[in-house]
Order: structure tokens, then sequence, then C-alpha cells
């Protein structure tokens, strides 16, 4: 058993333990306190020291650069100490005093009398009158010289110490010679980089602006050569060289590069003048020499915003034309084929309309990210302008190639693009022209694929136009260019009409007639179809020009009917997105209007003109298509959905359309009579219009069976070789005449 003492003095010896562990604890921790006190001051110490060096360098680099800059100099520069003890002059000093040094040697040998007072401090002791008075100095052989002189006080650049820099000015016939302090403060003051050396293009001295463009201190450039900081493209020096080629020549400038201390190179314009003596020698050279690079940054910034797109980093149209050029030049050479693709976006407006501009950007950015994914490296993907962009794709012989690659384009712009939540499915429009099949130049090629793209447009989009040649397609690549402006130029336009009926009736009642539009004679072939005409115009950028002629000639032969009694009559005119691209269309109209007096009464909106639109779902996506179609309407202008049966349209897509009227085309009348898809179809078209609101007809009524099919239907008016072929205004009235709507009804 343990004595009571010894439990008692037990916890005493753990409490004793305790606090001596405790005790070295502190004590540990005060050392390690004032260590990191002291390491941390060490650091501090060590960051003053190398800062005081680095400054201490660069004033002992200033002082350096300023001496140097002195050496060559006519003017007499002395320094002293606070007791006038020469520290320094320059050599025109020292030949001036015939001293091989005078340091160490009293000013007051130099001066004249009375300019120091004895008994005290030099510095207080200068005569300030004196200062801007010609004094007279004695040379080594004691003859007299004039000066002017000039006193700055200061201090030592590496020690604290008084020091007076004594300038000395020699006067003659033109007064006060400037020239020190101006070469002085512009040297030191440039902008520009200034590098001196001597006949051996060994450097003398260079100005603070080479220091901070080169990193190099002054006194490591002096008296070494300049190729160790100008250089070349290739890295290599080339002052030297530079120097060597001048001969008799006093100035070179040029692009060169500088070397920089840490390591790569500077684009710089170096720009060099020659000294020489009066026996033609080299005494010196000195080189001026400009930071370059914010020059080109911005030189290649207005190159990029000259031939790239900003928006998606495509070539624009401009360079687009020119890589088109070359890429025609090379296949000319080589016997090889070139196609042009213009593409057009189709539900880009309605996408942008609905989500923002910030969405319709990031859809540009994508499209052209996916478009540059889909081609080679030797192909090209530009960007027109808007929402159109054109591709060069070298190489594809076979159209069937290009139908290939297109189909795959097609088919990227299924998935969806999505960007901040928002969601659009965006189609293409494809026009398709090549070289050597359909033109042979740049321009020819983009307005064929262009005009190609319209019918693809006007077709329902998102599909590929190969385009066609006019005059023969055995000979497609003889197109010849303007045949629009030949033909306008020598009257070979003309409009033919064919009647159209109100089949409700028994027999049909003429109501109106469709104008086509027809080219005969023209030197280029017939064009036999206005979808030709309508192309040719596209390519040679006559589309203004063609809708014009058609509504002045139109609407001034509906005049003319009205003014003969057939008041009643409705004239139909064609309207494809080539139009609607055009912003001064509905203006076009109005002023046909206006011109022709055309109106029910007083009153416009029943304007007796209906445009017939064929291909609505890429005519509703052209920029400013919807607001052209609303201001057609409100002109009194009736619009009609032509083959309505190939159109994508929801039903609140239409009930949103300003139309009056739907037709459905002469593929599916052909089937009718024969209880097949096509009464099917007719019968669906002719409710859907009954529930908006809208009349419906047929194009394209051939038998009396299919006559009669569409009236059982419902059908309101209809066209056709059943009930009269297009015909001329003459052989129009001649059919009115016999009673051919009559008889034909």
């Amino acid at each position: 058993m343990k004595s009571r003492r010894q439990d008692t003095n037990k916890p005493e010896q753990i409490e004793t333990d305790d606090g001596a562990l405790l005790g070295h604890s502190e004590q540990t921790f005060r050392y390690a306190k004032d260590l990191r006190l002291m390491m941390d001051s060490h650091e501090k110490l060590q960051a003053d020291y190398q800062r005081l060096q680095s400054n201490k360098e660069r004033l002992l680099d200033r002082d350096e650069a300023f001496k140097r800059l002195l050496q060559d100099n006519r003017n007499l520069y002395v320094s002293t100490d606070r007791w006038g003890r020469i520290m320094h002059a320059n050599p025109a000093a020292v030949s001036f005093l015939n001293m091989a040094m005078p340091r160490g040697e009293s000013i007051l040998r130099l001066l004249p009398d009375g300019l120091i007072k004895t008994g005290k401090s030099l510095q207080m002791e200068i005569d300030e009158s004196r200062m801007n008075a010609p004094v007279m100095l004695k040379d080594a052989s004691g003859a007299n010289h004039e000066f002017m002189l000039r006193v700055i006080h200061g201090s030592s650049e590496w020690a604290d110490k008084t020091v007076t820099h004594w300038l000395f000015f020699p006067q003659g016939e033109d007064g006060i010679d400037l020239s020190w302090t101006l070469a002085t403060t512009v040297f030191n003051g440039a902008g520009e980089g200034i590098l001196v050396t001597d006949s051996n293009a060994i450097v003398l001295t260079v100005n603070p602006a080479f220091c901070a463009m080169t990193g190099f201190l002054a006194r490591e450039v002096a008296g070494q050569s300049p190729d160790q900081v100008i250089v070349n493209s290739d890295d290599a020096g080339c002052f030297t060289e530079l120097l060597s080629t001048l001969g008799e020549s006093e100035q070179w400038q040029g692009k060169i590069y500088l070397r920089h201390k840490q390591g790569g190179v500077i684009p710089a314009w170096l720009a060099l003048s020659v000294s020489r003596h009066g026996d033609g020698q080299m005494h010196s050279c000195i080189g001026l020499v400009s930071d370059i690079a914010p020059l080109l940054k911005f030189e290649r910034s207005l190159e990029f915003a000259a031939n790239y797109d900003a928006l998606t980093n495509l070539p624009n149209r401009s360079l687009f034309l020119k890589r088109l050029d070359s890429a025609l030049a090379l296949a000319k050479r080589q016997g090889e084929h070139i196609s042009v693709l213009f593409i057009d976006l189709d539900g880009f407006k309605a996408a942008n309309d609905r989500h923002g501009h910030d969405f319709g950007d990031f859809v540009l950015q994508e499209v052209a990210r996916r478009l540059s994914d889909l081609v080679r490296e030797s192909d090209t993907v530009a960007r027109y302008g808007g929402d159109e962009f054109l591709m060069i794709l070298q190489g594809m012989q076979l159209l069937a190639d290009v139908e290939v690659f297109a189909a795959n384009m097609i088919e990227t712009t299924r998935r969806s693009i999505r960007f901040q939540g928002k969601e659009a499915r965006i189609g293409f429009s494809v026009g398709c022209a090549q070289y050597p099949r359909h033109a042979d130049n740049s321009a020819s090629l983009v307005q064929m694929a262009d005009a190609a793209m319209y019918l693809a447009k006007s077709g329902g989009g998102n599909r590929l136009q190969i385009f066609e040649a006019f005059e023969n397609p055995a000979r497609a690549g003889q197109v010849k260019s303007c045949v629009i402006q030949t033909a306008l130029d020598n009257d070979l336009l003309t409009l033919v009409y064919q009647p159209q009926f109100d089949i409700t009736l028994t027999p049909p009642r003429l109501i109106g007639v469709e104008a086509l539009l027809r080219c005969q004679g023209s030197s280029a072939g017939p064009l036999q179809t206005p979808e030709m005409l309508l192309q040719s115009a596209a390519r040679d950028r006559m589309t203004g020009r063609l809708s014009k002629w058609v509504l002045e000639t139109g609407c001034r032969q509906l005049k003319l009917w009205h003014e003969q009694g057939l008041d009643h009559l409705r004239m139909s005119i064609n309207l494809t997105s080539m139009q609607l691209r055009d912003v001064n269309f509905a203006h076009m109209v109005h002023e046909a209007l206006d011109a022709m007096h055309i109106r029910q009464g007083s009153v416009w909106f029943d304007a007796p003109l209906d445009f017939d639109v064929n291909g609505f779902d890429g005519l509703y996506q052209v920029e400013g298509g919807r607001e052209q179609l609303k201001l057609l309407r409100r002109l009194g202008v009736r619009l009609v959905m032509e083959d309505t049966l190939n159109q994508r349209v929801t039903l609140r897509g239409l009930s949103e359309m300003p139309f009056s009227k739907l037709k459905v085309g002469p593929e599916t009348v052909a089937g009718l009579g024969r209880g097949g898809q096509a009464d099917v179809q007719c019968k669906a078209v002719a409710v859907l219009a009954r529930a908006f609101g809208l009349e419906v007809g047929a194009v394209g009524i051939e038998t009396p069976e299919q006559l009669t099919a569409l009236n059982a239907f419902g059908f309101d008016f209809g066209q056709g070789f059943l009930l009269g072929q297009p015909m001329s205004a003459d052989d129009f009235w001649r059919w009115l005449k016999a009673g051919g709507a009559a008889s034909d009804g």
C-alpha cells in the first residue's frame, strides 16, 4: 500500500513536469517568432538593397550616358565638388586647359577674377549677377576667349555630396550657341530611340528611349557593336552590313528588328544619318529607332477588318472574291472544276425577331462554325452579308458530288441551335453555279449561284438548286450576260394573259387574268418561262428594273381594259423572293397603281391587282419580307398563296399571313377525278380556305372531269387550257369580242 505522502507527491510531480513542458513550449514559440521576424527583416532589407542597387545602376548608367554625350561636344563642361575641386571635364575643357586630366584642380584656375568671392562656401560665392553676361576665360597659352556661363547645382549620383555643373558656351558672331542644350534635351527626351556610333560602327552612346525599347542599360551597349541589338528577320546582326553598304550616301531607312534583353525581337524602323569629315571619311553615325509594333498591330487590325467578318471571323465578300479569282486562275491552268455555293438561312429572321439580336448573332456564329467544319483546307467559307454565306468547293467535277455535299450540309442544320435557354432550327436554301459549266469568271458565278438560291428559297427552302442555263441546257457554259438588259433595250419582253374564271357559276364567268412574262426573238435565245427570266434578272442584278417593267406594263393594260368596260377585271402577277428582297418593291407597286389610277371608287383597299406568291416559306424569311407583304396588303392588292399543298405552313402561321386566296397547282389538279390522293388533298385545301375565310382556286384545269371535281369540292375560281390559254393583249380582246369567255365556259 502506498503512503499518503506518496499519493500526495505524485500530483505535485506531475504538476511540476507539466509546468516544465509548458515553459519549454513558450520558449520555443518565442524563438520561432523571433526567427520569423528576423527572416522578414532580412527579406525586407534584401528587397531594399536590390532596389537601391537597381537605382544605383540606373543612375550610373545615366551618368555615363551623360558623360558620353559630352565627349564630342565643343562646349566646355566641368563638374566640381562643393570646395571647387574639378571632378570631371569633357575633352573640350581638357584641351582648353591643356591638361591631360584636370581632376582635383581648383575651378578658380579657370574662372575670371571677381566671379568667386573668397572666405565663404563656394556654392554661396558665385556672383549671380554675372550669370547671363559674357565672361572671359584664358586658355593654357594665355589667350582670352569669350563664353556664356551656365551653372547648375545638384548632388552626385551615388553619394551625398554637393556637385556643381559649369557649362561654358563659346560666343560667336551669331550670339549664344545653345546647340548643346538643345541636343541634350532632344537626346534625353526623345520618344524614339537614338544610337550613336563611331566610324568603326562601335556604339558611343544610346538614349533612355533606346534602353526602354531593348531592356539593355546604356553601359551594356556602349563600346559594343550594334549587331548585338539590331538584327534582321533572321535574327542576325545587320547594322554593320548596312553601314558598309551606304557608300557615299548619308542616309538610309528601313525595317529592322531590335533584340530584347529578356529575349525575343521587336519590329522597328531605323533611320541612319552619317556625318563625314571634310575629306569624305565617315566621322560618326546616328540611328533613329522607332518601335513599329503598335503600327503593325493596327495595320493587321485594319487588314482583318477589310478582309474578314468581325462577327464570325470568316472571310468577307471582298476576300472571297479575291480567293475565287485565284481559284479560277489555278483551275484554268490545271483543268479543274470550281463550284460556288450561295447559302441563305431559312427561318433566321423569325428566330432573330423572336429571341433577340444576341441570339441571332450566336446563330450566325454557330452556322459559320458548322460550315467551316464541313469544308477542306483548300475550300473557302465566307459571310456574304446578313444571313447569307458563300462557299468555294474545289475539284468537285460531278454535280452529283456537289449534291451529296449539300445534302450533308443541310443535314447539319437539323440539329437545333440553343443559346441561353432559347432554341431555333435553321434551314439552308442553297444555290450552286460551277466553272466551267456555267461561267468562267467570279462575278457571273456568284450571280448565278445567287439566282439559283432564290429559286431554292421560292421552292420551299432547305434544299439545293443547281443553276440552269437559259438558252440551251445542253450548252450551259454559254450563258450570255445581260439578257434582261438586252431584252428591255430592244422591246423583246412581253406579257401574255391567261383568263381566270369564277367556276361556281355555270357557265363559268370571266373575273380576271394572270399576267405571264415572255421574251421572244432575243439574241440569247427565247426564254420560255417566267422563272428563267427572273433567274436571269437576278444574275444580272436586273430584278428591280424587270419588276418595274412588269408592273407598269400590266397596270397600263389593266387600265385600258377598264376604260373599255371591263371594270370588273382583276390582274394577277407572280411575286418571288427576288422581288421581296428589293426594299423599294412596295413603293414601286404604289407608284404603278397611282400612275395608272387603278382603284375601285376612291379607296385603295379594293385595287384590282393580285400577287401570286409561290414558295411562301422561303419568302416569309426574306429580310423584311414580312413587312413587305403586309405593306402590299395595305396598298389594297390581294395576296394569293400559289401551289398551297407544297407550302410548309402551320395553322397558326396561316392565320397570321395577309393572304386572301389559296391556289392548288397543276400537278395536283392533273390527278383529280380518279378517286385518289389528289381528291383528298383538294378537299382539305377547300375546307382550310373556308375555315380561314379565304377564296380557293386551281391552276391547270384541262378536262371537264377536273372542273366537275373542283366544283364538287367547293372551289371558287380556276384557270387552265379548258377555260382559256395564255394570249397577247390583242388576242385576248379579240377572244372576248368573239364570245370566247362564254363559249369556253
